[in-house]
């Protein structure tokens, strides 16, 4: 055996160990170029807000300030035309109707005056006049102005709340008091500043006792802030939509900010996986080398010892002679033929299962989960079956074949190396035994591996020597008391071997391709016999037939053509006829099962899934296979007592089914409270011990006899009469 090593000279454990501080360091810099990003948003969004507030606060301070600027810019006009009408004692007008003579002036002596051609005139003081000017002033521009005093001449000057607080406030040393405040419900800032005494104001203003000097009232001068607030509103829109706008852009920017080093990042950690994948893996042919098999291997003798029912299995295989090849053709041909050999490896295997090259010509499987030792040679078998093809090289079309050494997982081996050891002795001893074949590790898995192929032999035969049985187990409508129809169930009963579980020769038979032919003669002989009791004892009620379909049948191109063919040859009335699948099989080949599926529908023959529940369960499957029957695994209903979760679970498969418009059957129903905490939830459909075990032929007729069809609740009379019941059951297994 040629066995030139090809990995690497690199450490397992310092691979691993750098493996993982790169994905640490890969999943760091992700962390932190996100996090930065988050950062500089949060900053930028923080640095926006804040500016729009800033803003927004400095308009609000700004319109203050410009309303005040107007304020005292008609106050120093106002102030401007009182001294200037003050210093020239007032100004003498004709009085009418709009200027009358001022009655608070008539303490003064020249207050009216005649003219040398006899036109009377009358005394207008500064006060007089601006009260007028800012009344015009007013009506015209909104603003208001007037002079007032805790003293006055005028009434109508007399000072309002502000006003007063304000002349206070002067005669405590205030030299103006700005404020903002609502008149008349309107806001305006209001302006005001002292006037004093001078020797002009002592003609009219004399008479209240004040003296030149004194503080004798202030102008007030009130500018409305309407204007100024709709002015703001608009620059306030404007700051809102800038602001916006720079906040997009910004996270624009951000977002392409971060685009590009994630895309950075996606690069590294490609470099990186490649850099891994060089590191675990042949570079001829890209399987997993020696270090990542052991540690895969590793991890299934972890999980091995943590899971007592979990199986695996390690395959060495060799090529045969494939230093003549080599020898002959060159090593260029030779590595042409073992990518080949990679190819057709990774076609056989199962997705969870792997397949490495540790040498020149060497190859070793890791066939994880396995049911048990049969399972494992079928495989085996299978890998060796996918080098009988020829090979295509340059120099035309080669032969090739291997010797191949299973060994089983057992509690013995703690270490990879010892499991691929026994693995490598077995191929030798497949080598010794003529090459191109399988030999096991040990004595007493290889006498179980004859012993299964003996099993294989004589299941060929099992239908003619009459050991094939087909039992049938009934199924109650409990709303009716009448039984619905029945579920036909295969047993082999060996002339040596004695009883055989379903469960080990239905997958042999599936393995074979003698599930076909099996399932052929139990299809016919089923839909004879029921089609028998329904003419004899019928009575104007139909009995249904499920008849279980292997995944490897559902996939068979002939099974549609078959089925149509039994109908037609017995007569049966195909809308009786149940074709119960498993959710795993229809899985494992989806298309293939849709496909089918409409078929049989088409032919009106009901469709149902058996043990739902216990595979996939998807919604998604229900739309896509158009069910007609759900069929309740038997572990729910044996889990719904008081502690067990399966009651809530029969309850919403209940009312998924509902919801689907498909029948419910419940498996398994062997107690009573279990039929009716099923009857209490609608379940109309029962099947199982509680009723009837699955019975032979003669049996089922013998009940006919009796008519337990009209009346259902007599099988389980019968069945109490016979308190061995329990113990002559024979397992069902659909």
């Amino acid at each position: 055996m040629e066995s030139v090593c090809i990995y690497r000279s690199v450490d397992r454990e310092a691979v691993k160990s750098l493996n993982k501080r790169e994905k640490n360091t890969q999943t760091s810099l992700r962390m932190s170029v996100f996090s930065t990003t988050i950062l500089i948003a949060v900053l930028v969004t923080g640095l926006v807000v804040f500016s729009l507030y800033w803003n927004i606060s400095s308009l609000r301070e700004e319109i203050i300030i410009l309303a005040k600027v107007e304020a005292e810019s008609h106050w120093n006009k106002d102030a401007a035309f009182r001294r200037w009408a003050s210093r020239h004692g007032g100004v003498y007008v004709k009085p009418d109707e709009r200027t009358p003579k001022n009655p608070y002036l008539a303490h003064v002596p020249d207050r009216d005056l005649m003219t040398a051609d006899g036109k009377e005139l009358t005394l207008m003081n500064p006060a007089y006049m601006m009260s007028q000017l800012t009344r015009e002033f007013e009506e015209m521009y909104g603003v208001k102005g007037r002079i007032t005093g805790k003293m006055q001449l005028n009434p109508a000057n007399k000072p309002d709340v502000w006003e007063f607080a304000a002349l206070t406030q002067f005669e405590n040393g205030a030299k103006k008091v700005v404020a903002t405040t609502q008149i008349e419900g309107q806001p305006y800032l209001r302006f005001m500043k002292p006037v004093y005494m001078s020797e002009s104001c002592i003609k009219c203003h004399g008479s209240l006792g004040y003296q030149v000097g004194d503080i004798r009232g202030g102008i007030s001068v009130s500018v409305p802030l309407d204007r100024y607030n709709d002015a703001a509103l608009e620059t306030k829109q404007s700051m809102w939509a800038t602001h916006v706008m720079v906040w997009f852009i910004a996270m624009i920017a951000i977002l392409f900010y971060y685009r590009i080093l994630s895309a950075r990042q996606v690069e590294r950690q490609q470099m990186l996986q490649q850099l891994e994948h060089d590191a675990l893996h042949d570079g001829l042919t890209t399987l997993p080398n020696r270090f990542l098999f052991l540690d895969r291997l590793n991890h299934a003798i972890t999980r091995a010892q943590r899971e007592t029912d979990y199986q695996f299995a390690v395959c060495f295989l060799d090529m045969d002679r494939f230093k003549n090849l080599n020898d002959s053709y060159g090593h260029l041909i030779g590595d042409a033929i073992l990518r080949q050999i990679a190819e057709r490896f990774n076609r056989v295997i199962r997705p969870a299962d792997t397949v490495a090259r540790i040498g020149g010509d060497e190859f070793t499987f890791l066939l994880e989960d396995v049911s048990g030792l049969n399972e494992a040679l079928v495989i085996a078998e299978r890998i060796l079956l996918s080098l009988n093809a020829p090979f295509q090289t340059e120099v035309g079309e080669l032969y090739l074949n291997a010797s191949l050494g299973l060994c089983m997982s057992a509690p013995l081996y703690q270490q990879a190396e010892d499991m691929l050891r026994d693995a490598d002795i077995a191929m030798y001893r497949a080598k010794e035994a003529g090459r191109g074949r399988v030999d096991v590790f040990n004595q007493e898995m290889h006498e179980q591996a004859i012993e299964i192929m003996q099993m294989e032999n004589d299941l060929r035969h099992a239908v003619e020597k009459k050991e094939l049985e087909i039992f049938y187990q009934p199924i109650v409508d409990v709303e009716k008391n009448k039984i619905a129809g029945f579920e036909a169930l295969l047993r082999w009963q060996h002339s040596k071997l004695g009883f055989i579980s379903p469960e080990v020769f239905i997958p042999l038979a599936e393995d074979t391709s003698l599930i076909h032919d099996i399932g052929t003669w139990v299809m016919l002989r089923a839909c004879q016999v029921v089609r028998e009791w329904n003419l004899e004892f019928g009575q104007g009620q139909s009995l249904g037939l499920s008849v279980n379909i292997s995944s490897k049948q559902l996939i068979h191109q002939d099974l549609v053509p078959m089925i149509q063919s039994i109908i037609a040859s017995t007569r049966f009335d195909p809308a009786l006829l149940h074709c119960e699948v498993t959710e795993s099989a229809m899985i494992q080949h989806k298309e293939r099962a849709v496909d089918v599926i409409k078929q049989l529908k088409a032919e009106n023959i009901k469709i149902s899934v058996d043990d739902f529940g216990k595979g996939y369960s998807s919604l998604t499957y229900l739309q896509e296979f158009d069910f007609d029957i759900l069929k309740i695994d038997k572990d729910f209903v044996q889990d719904m007592g008081e502690q067990g979760r399966g009651l809530q679970l029969v309850k919403t498969i209940l009312l998924l089914a509902r919801d689907f418009n498909m029948t419910v059957v419940a498996e398994g129903v062997e107690q009573k409270d279990q039929l009716h905490r099923l009857q209490a939830m609608g379940c109309q459909l029962i099947q199982g011990h509680y009723y009837a075990k699955p019975m032979r032929e003669s049996e089922i007729y013998e009940l006919l006899q009796h008519g337990v069809l009209q009346q259902a609740s007599q099988l389980v009379s019968l069945r109490e009469d016979d308190p061995d019941d329990r113990v002559k059951v024979i397992p069902t297994v659909s």
